[in-house]
């Protein structure tokens, strides 16, 4: 009788993924440290963009403040009475104030009175300093608006006489009786 013999499956030594189907150690490092690296780069993205989010609302903060302080300086006839100081409504901005005379010969001719408002306002960001600066033009004397008509001239319509248009139509202080002069100025170039 003959005996039959049943083979054994082969056994194989070597321990490669297509043999066993599986990552290598290596493989699995490589790969969480690429992950790893990842998820900083996006956390990183996140907490600039909050730290962006935050310093944007501090300068729409210092912008509010400083218009606010403008507004307060047209009521009182750009005549304050201090030059620098803190905000009350948040103490950690700061203010200065500088008006000097507008000094551009073609647009400020002596006694027309056309003055410089400079208004810094600071605050320190996590001890950063931080400012926002505001300057505007202000004519001594005339805090009512003027008709659009005149400043479009004004600023558009290059050398006449302001005086002239200014008479032909009708300011906003005009029509509610409040008495508005209008600026006697001529613009030459």
């Amino acid at each position: 009788m003959r005996s039959t013999s049943i083979r054994s499956p082969e056994r194989h030594t070597s321990f490669s993924p297509s043999a066993e189907g599986g990552f290598t150690l290596l493989e699995v490092i490589l790969a969480m440290t690429l992950l790893a690296a990842g998820l900083a780069a996006v956390l990183g993205l996140f907490s600039g963009g909050l730290k962006s989010a935050e310093v944007s609302e501090q300068y729409l903060q210092a912008a509010a403040l400083a218009d606010s302080r403008l507004a307060e300086l047209e009521l009182v006839d750009f005549h304050p009475n201090d030059t620098a100081g803190t905000f009350v409504e948040n103490e950690n901005y700061r203010w200065e104030l500088d008006i000097q005379p507008f000094e551009a010969e073609p647009y400020n001719l002596p006694g027309e009175g056309l003055m410089q408002v400079h208004l810094k306002v600071t605050w320190n960001d996590l001890s950063q300093p931080r400012g926002l600066e505001l300057v505007t033009l202000w004519r001594e004397g005339q805090t009512l608006p003027l008709d659009d008509s005149v400043l479009e001239k004004t600023f558009y319509g290059g050398s006449s006489s302001l005086q002239e248009d200014a008479g032909s139509s009708a300011t906003p202080a005009a029509s509610t009786g409040a008495s508005a002069t209008a600026p006697s100025t001529k613009v030459t170039r």
